[in-house]
């Protein structure tokens, strides 16, 4: 079949369940003495993909053939320093089209992350359309192998490039995961290690909302089938616990980052069917000549027999292969190469012009039993109505929320909310020793505006200068209150002194440009304020008292309405 086809022309991927090193080695040996010269890709999985067909603890052999597309296979020792950098400029240097990427998932017992990776490659190969996956890993995290034709490894990675003037690739990726629940914020976190949500730790967050208790030595159920997620360039990105360590920190496969916002999610079985219809009929469009399927180990526990209906509908347009992985590769679109779990993501490809060609096409019928069919018309009721009264309760939550946190009248964050947010604050900056600022803002000779416009103008007043002081602050994590009366106050996380400086001119600056009139006042014929602020250093000793915090900073304000108000003093102090 392939005598007369160029060495370089030939691509073969082999698929490894239930092998260890020797039978690997063994089948190493015979794939390079049949096929001298071919490029040669494999991986030890958690399951097989061959067609219409998935199976557990087998060996799948994939070859491809190309017309006119060259294939050929890197390998990176991901045991020493800086290899992903040489192997992504390595990578960059074969100018491909497309790359198939096998990397280890576990090795001597621990689990291999491939997020920073991943997004290494894709840093030095924007235009590379990159699919793959790592080994699978299993309950144990055993040793996983990758291999080419030259290598086998247990700590390295395997790449295989395609380039060619008429090889179209596209990495496509189907999900069916929804956000479930209330939002929550990750309010303590060290890289992969998560020790509060919402200041709450997170054990007993996983008891509270799922209502089981979490076996720490097998953290995965069930917290596989609920996973938490946040949403990053688009990407609904899941995230599952891996360890729990003695100081009550669990650590995460990938890192979640302190302030980020996340949610529970689940397996949505009304959206999955809905996005493979979608897929099916983007891809038919394709026209392909070979599917490559990686799909997540972790969704194939959760779907159980029903995970072979995901590759089925694409049996019929052309040959495809694959494996179930311990996290899978995508990148397609405007989204950078990442590295995802409970994934099914794809490697589509065709040769020459079958590309700009009309298709017509309809997705095969699968058949089913009565029983099959009335479970699955079962999950999607159930399914409809998780989805259906979980955003019931968010909008009810959100509604609620806004009138406990926010000021009804200058929609800044009301006084209880800067008590709550003071207290968060500082804990996390006597932790991380970084400066933070607080700002308190007063409007000047307010009573005098009220007593000569009247209390409606007074409160039309107060709108807008909240809106200025929300407008004016810079970042997502700054926040502006409501602090009494005619007072306001900015808390400044992780902010120096020339920081908060900048922004209170900043602040002046837009005040006087609003131009607001105040014929009363005696010091403008416009509207003033005099601001206090205070920039704080912490030791890390021990936790500051509030009220010492605050007075502090309304010294500063004091001493400002004292020098002739329309003026701004600060200082800095160590606790």
């Amino acid at each position: 079949m392939v005598a007369d086809v160029p060495r370089d022309q030939i691509l073969i991927q082999v698929y490894a369940g239930g092998c260890g090193r020797d039978s690997l080695q063994s089948l190493q040996a015979v794939l390079v003495n049949a096929f001298p010269g071919v490029a040669i890709l494999g991986a030890t999985t958690e399951g097989e993909i061959l067609g219409k067909t998935t199976s557990q603890n087998t060996i799948v052999i994939s070859l491809s053939v190309f017309e006119d597309t060259k294939v050929k296979t890197l390998y990176a020792d991901d045991s020493k320093p800086e290899a992903v950098h040489r192997f992504a400029k390595e990578i960059s240097a074969q100018g491909a089209t497309a790359a198939i990427l096998f990397r280890c998932g576990a090795t001597d017992g621990h689990l291999q992350r491939s997020l920073d990776y991943i997004q290494a490659i894709g840093f030095e190969n924007p235009g590379l359309v990159l699919a793959g996956g790592q080994a699978g890993v299993g309950d144990e995290y055993i040793d996983t192998f990758v291999f080419n034709e030259h290598f086998l490894s247990s700590h390295g990675s395997v790449i295989a490039t395609l380039s060619g003037p008429d090889l179209h690739a596209e990495s496509l990726r189907i999900d069916g995961w929804e956000q479930i629940g209330r939002e929550m914020q990750i309010t303590r976190a060290e890289g992969e290690r998560v020790y509060e949500i919402d200041e709450r730790n997170v054990i007993d967050t996983y008891k509270h909302y799922l209502g089981v208790d979490i076996d720490l030595a097998k953290l995965q159920n069930p917290t596989l089938e609920f996973p938490l997620t946040c949403v990053r360039d688009g990407i609904l990105m899941k995230n599952v616990p891996v360890t729990y360590h003695p100081d009550g920190a669990i650590e995460f496969l990938f890192p979640f980052k302190e302030g980020e916002k996340i949610k529970f999610s689940f397996c949505d079985i009304s959206k999955l069917h809905q996005d493979l219809k979608q897929m099916q009929s983007r891809v038919a469009t394709l026209k392909p000549d070979a599917i490559f399927f990686f799909s997540c180990s972790g969704r194939k526990m959760i779907l159980g027999n029903k995970i072979s209906g995901e590759t089925q509908g694409f049996s019929h347009l052309c040959d495809s292969t694959g494996f179930f992985t311990s996290s899978e590769f995508y990148s397609g679109g405007n989204h950078s190469s990442v590295s995802l779990i409970q994934n099914m993501t794809m490697l589509v490809l065709s040769e020459g012009n079958k590309k700009e060609k009309p298709v017509q096409w309809g997705v095969p019928t699968q058949q089913h039993s009565e029983e099959e069919l009335q479970s699955i018309k079962t999950l999607k009721i159930l399914t409809n109505l998780i989805s259906a009264t979980s955003r019931e309760l968010e909008e009810s939550n959100r509604a609620l929320y806004e009138m406990a946190v926010l000021d009804s009248m200058t929609g800044l964050l009301n006084r209880r909310s800067f008590d709550v947010m003071m207290k968060s604050e500082l804990r996390r900056h006597v932790r991380s020793l970084e400066p933070m600022s607080l700002l308190l803002i007063d409007i000047d000779y307010f009573k005098q505006y009220n007593d000569l416009y009247g209390h409606v103008a007074g409160d039309d007043c107060l709108e807008k200068v909240g809106a200025i002081v929300r407008d004016t602050l810079l970042r997502a994590s700054d926040m502006a209150f409501r602090y009494g009366g005619e007072e306001m106050c900015c808390l400044l996380p992780a902010t120096d002194f020339s920081g908060a400086r900048h922004l209170v001119d900043r602040l002046q600056e837009n005040v006087k440009a609003a131009g607001i009139a105040h014929e009363r006042s005696d010091i403008s014929s416009q509207l003033t304020v005099s601001i206090g602020f205070m920039t704080y250093h912490f030791r890390g000793k021990s936790l500051p008292d509030e009220d010492t915090v605050i007075q502090a900073c309304d010294k500063m304000l004091y001493a400002a309405k004292q020098g002739g108000r329309n003026k701004a003093v600060g200082g800095e102090l160590t606790l």
